[in-house]
């Protein structure tokens, strides 16, 4: 029995619609203003836990390694995809691929996963430094060189083939990452410089490599265009796309990793991010991706933590998706992600709204924004723009 009138008080309706979802374990799968919900689910999980499955199926969008499902051995039964779909048919699904990255440890995969296919196509295409070491721009992982051809017709056709072949088909793929170079962090214990060209040169030094390497990139795109159709999701991880209009053009959407730390300049970033006066901020970002598949999906996730201390004097977790679902409500076309990274994981929002339509475009007045809904209202106030905590918002 659903009381609506409790739940939703002087709301009348004349015609309504009500999809009932069964479940065992409990999980609340409200509707909820934005329909922007985005998980990244990138931890090694049993796939056969029901529980496990319905609980990310609440997604509006979702992104799962794709490495992982294709590895997966193949059963009868329904893939994982199918099994997500089963309960929320409109949950968008896309697969984790690297764009120019190898695991060391996939050397060890069983023959025939996408692991090891990709380790085995792959190992002749290995770079070096200009000190001829071997090329780590990530722990664990060695840089395969894309602007070979064969490199990069190899990375395609391996996505390509798990996708129409596998038994597990997703809606597209999250790319990590697109720069506009390759840098080594200091943590990855590595000699010289990126050199993929080999001509002794550093890549951030050699205006050619560079010119080579962004060029190889939009062709890796465009071709698993051509391989999987217009259809196929594409969405890019990644500080060129935060900058680039042109480049993110070719996507359907923008994974904001470290938002709003990395791809804005400044102290106060977040204050740049939500200037519609600045060239890359959200509000201009998002007419940058493709839109005819659903996009843009603007990506806003950020892993570090912060913690303050509550009314009981409790050590509290700071949740950045709980702002940036107010990012969402006001910006069209942004996910807050709600990030499984296990020790990172945000949790999902303890209150669930559903604010209805937006009743028209968001009012910027200075450092305030409000945006009114059929059901309630949002309301923001920037603050000093720095992380964590930029703003002063109510939903």
């Amino acid at each position: 029995t659903w009381d609506i009138g409790r739940d939703h008080p002087g709301i009348i309706r004349d015609n309504l619609r009500v999809r009932v979802v069964a479940s065992d374990v409990g999980v609340d799968h409200t509707v909820h203003t934005p329909l922007h919900y985005a998980a990244l689910h990138w931890s090694d999980h049993d796939w056969s836990d029901e529980a496990m499955i319905e609980s990310i199926a609440r997604s509006d969008l979702l992104c799962v390694e794709a490495e992982v499902l294709w590895s997966e051995p193949p059963s009868s039964g329904p893939s994982v995809i199918e099994r997500i779909k089963a309960i929320n048919p409109d949950c968008t699904v896309i697969g984790y691929v690297s764009v120019q990255m190898v695991r060391l440890d996939w050397a060890d995969a069983p023959v025939g996963t996408y692991a090891r296919t990709r380790w085995d196509a792959l190992r002749p295409y290995w770079s070096y430094t200009t000190t001829r070491d071997t090329l780590q721009s990530w722990p664990k992982k060695v840089n395969v060189n894309i602007l070979n051809v064969n490199c990069r017709n190899a990375i395609v056709d391996i996505i390509a083939d798990f996708q129409e072949r596998s038994g597990t088909s997703f809606d597209g793929v999250l790319w990590d990452y697109f720069n506009n170079g390759i840098w080594i962090p200091e943590s990855v214990d590595v000699t010289g410089d990126p050199d993929l060209d080999g001509d002794g040169i550093p890549m951030m030094s050699d205006p050619d490599e560079l010119a080579a390497y962004k060029a190889a990139c939009v062709d890796m795109v465009l071709k698993l265009r051509t391989r999987l159709g217009e259809g196929f999701i594409q969405v890019f991880n990644g500080q060129r796309a935060y900058t680039d209009s042109t480049f993110a053009a070719l996507s359907d959407g923008i994974d904001y990793e470290l938002f709003p730390t990395l791809g804005f300049q400044g102290p106060d970033k977040m204050r740049k991010a939500m200037d519609p006066g600045v060239f890359n901020s959200l509000w201009n970002a998002r007419r940058w991706p493709r839109t005819v598949n659903g996009g843009p999906y603007l990506l806003l996730d950020n892993i570090n933590r912060s913690y303050y201390y509550d009314d009981d004097y409790e050590l509290t977790t700071l949740n950045p998706g709980d702002s940036f679902r107010a990012v969402a409500l006001l910006i069209d076309g942004c996910y807050p992600v709600w990030n499984d990274f296990v020790e990172h994981f945000f949790g999902w929002p303890d209150v669930v709204y559903s604010l209805g339509a937006p009743l028209g475009p968001t009012l910027v007045e200075g450092d305030v924004f409000t945006r009114g809904f059929t059901n309630g209202d949002v309301r923001l106030e920037m603050g000093s723009g720095v992380w964590p905590n930029p703003f002063n918002f109510w939903i």
